[in-house]
């Protein structure tokens, strides 16, 4: 659910917690190439809560840093001036779980690395029963921007309990 340039710049003791990743910048390109700033796009800092299952991942993944970046802050090292991955390697990794799953990615159609952070999105706000401000902290998306451009669908069980509580008079 980050964004591409949300994720090269976590650093292990900087954003990361036992129970949230902490998200306050992001990597731009730059005539000077990758810089990191301190600002997220929107300009909102978050913390994100770590799932269970992404508290293996990063156990996994602390324990390959360790082993082959000991002196590297960052969660994703990389060859570069910042030492870090560089967002076009995050998009990359997306561009190939897409291929992985068979999902084609088209041009000017929204169908490709953007739809993890949208289905993830949109998965936020339909588990809470449309809590959409719990997704706009989540995500970092206002809760305008989510409204118009993620799917917020009806909870069918929801609406049907909503539906039972009325009274209704049979003459």
């Amino acid at each position: 659910g980050l964004r591409c340039g949300e994720i090269p710049p976590l650093e292990w003791n900087m954003d990361i917690t036992e129970n949230d990743i902490y998200i306050h910048r992001t990597q731009l390109e730059s005539e000077d190439g990758l810089v990191i700033v301190n600002h997220t796009k929107t300009g909102k800092n978050r913390h994100f809560p770590i799932a269970d299952d992404m508290q293996g991942f990063l156990s996994r993944l602390k324990d390959m840093h360790n082993t082959y970046y000991p002196d590297s802050p960052f969660l994703f090292p990389g060859e570069t001036k910042n030492g870090t991955i560089s967002n076009k390697a995050v998009y990359y990794v997306y561009r190939n779980i897409c291929k992985k799953l068979g999902i084609e990615i088209i041009e000017d159609v929204i169908k490709g690395p953007h739809s993890f952070r949208r289905n993830a999105i949109s998965a936020a706000v339909n588990n809470s029963n449309g809590d959409v401000n719990l997704a706009a902290e989540m995500y970092g998306n206002s809760v305008r921007v989510i409204n118009t451009n993620y799917y917020t669908g009806i909870n069918m069980e929801r609406g049907r309990e909503v539906l039972n509580k009325r009274k209704l008079s049979v003459s």
